[in-house]
C-alpha cells in the first residue's frame, strides 16, 4: 500500500465517521436522558433530507436559507415528536419499554408518509461547496472537509453544552439522577423534549451533510441508522466519548474492508467486531449503562 493509498482511505473513513457520530449522537442523547432508544432517528434523517429538498428545489431558495429553516424545522419536529408520542406515555409504570415500541411505529410511519409523498426515486442536494483541497499526496472535495470540521464542531459544542450551559447541565443531571434532578426543582418533561429536539437536529445536520454525497430515498434513514446503532453499541450507551471513538475505528475498517475485500463484507465484518466486544464488555467500550 502506498502513503498516498492509505492517506486518501484515512480520509475517506474520517469523513464516514464523522458522519456515524453525528446520528449516533442523538441516539445516544436521547438515551442518556430519556432511557428511550429512538428508533425514528433514521426517519428524522430522512425528513430533514427531504425539507431540504422541497426549500430548495421547489422554493428555489437561498442554500443558506435552505439550511437555516431545515435545522429549525427539525428541532421543532423532535420537540413536537416527543411532546405527542413520548410525554403521554409517562404517566405510566414502565413506559420507556412501551416508548420504544412506540418510536419503532412511528419510524414506519413516517417512512412511509415520505414514500407517500416523494415517491422511491433517489434524489440529491447540491454540494455546499465545490472544487478540490489538495495537500501533497492527500485530496478531498471542500463538500467532504466541511463535513469533518462540522463534526468536529458539533461535538465541541455538545461537550461544552452539557458541562456549562445552564440547560445542558440540566439535561446531564437528568441522565445521571432523574428523582435527584427532580428534587431540585429541573423540568424533567422540558429536558426530555429538548433531548428529542436536539437529536433530530443532529440528523437534520447529518442529511444537509450527506445528501449531497449519498442519494435520499425514504428507506434511507435504516442504512444510517444501523451504522448509528452498531457505533452506540460498540461505544457504550451514554458515553459520548465512546460513540465519538467508535464512530471513527468502525468507519477506519469499514474503508479498509471496502477497498481489500468489497463493499458487501463491510457490515458483516464491523458486526462481527461488535459482538467481540460486547462478549468481552457488555456495556461497550465506555458505557455507562
Amino acid at each position: 500500500m502506498t502513503f498516498s493509498l492509505a492517506a486518501n482511505l484515512l480520509l475517506t473513513a474520517a469523513i464516514l465517521g464523522a458522519i456515524y457520530l453525528l446520528m449516533a449522537l442523538g441516539l445516544t442523547l436521547v438515551y442518556g436522558v430519556t432511557r428511550v432508544f429512538n428508533f425514528a432517528q433514521g426517519s428524522f434523517y430522512v425528513w430533514g433530507g427531504y425539507i431540504a429538498l422541497v426549500l430548495y428545489t421547489s422554493f428555489q431558495l437561498d442554500y443558506r436559507l435552505v439550511i437555516a429553516i431545515t435545522l429549525g424545522s427539525m428541532f421543532g419536529i423532535g420537540l413536537v415528536f416527543e411532546r405527542l408520542l413520548i410525554y403521554p406515555l409517562r404517566r405510566f409504570a414502565d413506559w420507556q419499554r412501551t416508548a420504544v415500541i412506540l418510536t419503532l411505529g412511528a419510524a414506519l410511519f413516517l417512512d412511509s408518509l415520505a414514500l407517500a409523498f416523494f415517491e422511491a426515486r433517489a434524489k440529491l442536494l447540491p454540494r455546499l461547496a465545490e472544487g478540490i483541497f489538495e495537500y501533497g499526496a492527500v485530496s478531498l472535495t471542500y463538500h467532504d472537509l466541511i463535513i469533518l470540521l462540522t463534526s468536529v464542531a458539533i461535538v465541541i459544542i455538545i461537550n461544552l453544552f452539557l458541562r456549562k450551559a445552564r440547560t445542558g447541565m440540566s439535561m446531564a443531571a437528568v441522565a445521571q439522577d432523574e428523582v435527584g434532578a427532580n428534587i431540585v426543582g429541573i423540568p424533567i418533561s422540558r429536558m426530555y423534549g429538548y433531548s428529542f429536539a436536539i437529536a433530530a437536529l443532529l440528523a437534520g445536520v447529518s442529511a444537509v451533510l450527506l445528501t449531497p454525497r449519498l442519494p435520499l430515498f425514504p428507506a434511507m434513514g435504516w442504512v444510517i441508522f444501523v451504522k448509528a446503532f452498531v457505533v452506540l453499541m460498540f461505544g457504550g450507551l451514554g458515553s459520548i466519548k465512546g460513540v465519538v471513538i467508535a464512530a471513527f475505528i468502525l468507519a477506519i475498517m469499514e474503508t479498509f474492508v471496502t477497498s481489500y475485500l468489497g463493499a458487501v463484507w463491510a457490515l458483516p465484518v464491523c458486526l462481527i467486531l461488535l459482538v467481540i466486544v460486547l462478549v468481552f464488555r457488555p456495556r461497550g467500550l465506555f458505557g455507562v449503562w
